[in-house]
């Protein structure tokens, strides 16, 4: 039991930030709502006295680049566009600052588009929760080092995937790579001006085909620059919806995009034709945190782009009825000993095993075009724990 709890809690904390967080803002009561909630996950339960601790607030679902493999950027985000008003958040604010140790500012949209943005991240500051925010830092923005300074900003994660123009645009159609470096750099020195340590700043680096000759080079400016973090990530795929990728199959965009190094496959959906899923546990998202949308919309998890999907609305409704409401508990039960089929978009999801083992992982795969259906290569499988 020992064993499998400490795996399971460990995929919030493997990165520091999380840690950082719980210590910094989580408080005798939010942490009881913490351990209560990793309990009742380990417990497998599907109605809950436990309530999100992490939140994913999305500001902006639209974006001025034009990534491929996201469904922002290539035009099929299914869910009406928008800002979040700050009014709007306010009314969210006041009902999961109770239990929120944590809140990203980022989900499907580039936050810094959204003219209320600071006021957004400080007004979260205020109420003593962690904010975090990822930006594409290719936007024009008045003065904007020191107004994310001044917000209470405590960690900004750049997505930055190369270190000249022509290898960063592949993938980051219509991004200008000296503007993202110029922002960079303006944050790093505002931070010093005013004498401040946050927001921590991590470089994140999508590793891909084109950009690994770059990955060097790229830890050395960062360095240079004065970036305290820097990660080198897998691509993400839209797993499941394959007129997402852009190309005639899967398997076309995998060899298009995925990178040579298999140390940089954890996303690799070779993973799921070998398993069915990609992670060898239950979900942590119906247990640990909330994904709310700008107006309001409440998704399963921070990867379903489809509103007719949403399980409820924060601005309308109350977090009590929406956590435990039948469309949660039924996608909860997925993941206990009698799973049967919840009726919700959790039912086709693939990055979670589930219970009764190679049953489930067929019935997962039964979703993949028959010809993608097999093993990876030997030669390309990622080594077991990575």
């Amino acid at each position: 039991m020992m064993r499998h709890a400490k795996r399971t809690v460990s995929k919030y904390f493997r990165y520091p930030r999380h840690l950082i967080a719980l210590v910094h803002h989580a408080g005798p009561r939010k942490a009881a709502n913490v351990l209560l909630a990793e309990t009742e996950r380990l417990l497998r339960r599907t109605t809950l006295r436990s309530r999100p601790y992490y939140y994913f607030v999305d500001p902006c679902n639209v974006c001025n680049l034009r990534c491929p493999l996201c469904p922002t950027g290539n035009g099929l985000l299914d869910r009406s566009k928008g800002m979040l008003k700050l009014k709007d958040f306010e009314v969210i604010l006041s009902k999961i600052a109770p239990y929120a140790v944590e809140v990203s500012l980022h989900n499907w949209g580039e936050p810094l588009l959204n003219k209320e943005i600071f006021s957004i991240i400080g007004a979260t500051s205020r109420r003593g929760i962690a904010t975090n925010m990822s930006s594409n830092l290719s936007i024009e923005k008045e003065d904007l080092g020191e107004r994310l300074v001044e917000s209470g900003l405590e960690y900004l994660i750049v997505s930055l995937d190369g270190v000249t123009q022509d290898v960063y645009e592949r993938y980051r159609v219509r991004g200008e790579i000296d503007l993202v470096f110029h922002n960079l750099r303006s944050i790093v020195e505002a931070k010093r001006r005013l004498k401040s340590s946050r927001p921590v700043i991590e470089w994140q680096y999508l590793v891909f085909q084109h950009n690994e000759h770059q990955m060097a080079e790229a830890q050395r400016l960062a360095s240079e620059i004065g970036v305290e973090r820097f990660r080198f990530r897998s691509p993400g795929f839209p797993l499941g919806d394959y007129k997402l990728v852009g190309a005639p199959a899967q398997e076309e965009a995998e060899a298009k995009w995925m990178p040579t190094n298999p140390a940089y496959w954890e996303l690799h959906p070779g993973q799921l034709r070998k398993a069915g899923y990609l992670w060898d546990e239950p979900c942590y998202y119906l247990y640990r945190s909330m994904t709310i949308n700008p107006g309001g919309g409440v998704a399963a998890c921070c990867i379903v782009y489809k509103e007719r999907q949403d399980f409820g609305n924060l601005v309308r409704d109350e977090l009590d009825t929406i956590w435990n409401s039948d469309r949660y508990r039924r996608s909860r039960q997925l993941y206990t000993s009698d799973p049967g089929q919840a009726g919700t978009v959790c039912d086709s999801c693939f990055l979670f095993k589930r219970p009764l083992g190679v049953a489930v992982a067929q019935r997962q795969a039964a979703l993949i075009p028959p010809e993608m259906i097999g093993v990876t290569p030997a030669s390309q499988r990622t080594p077991e724990g990575e």
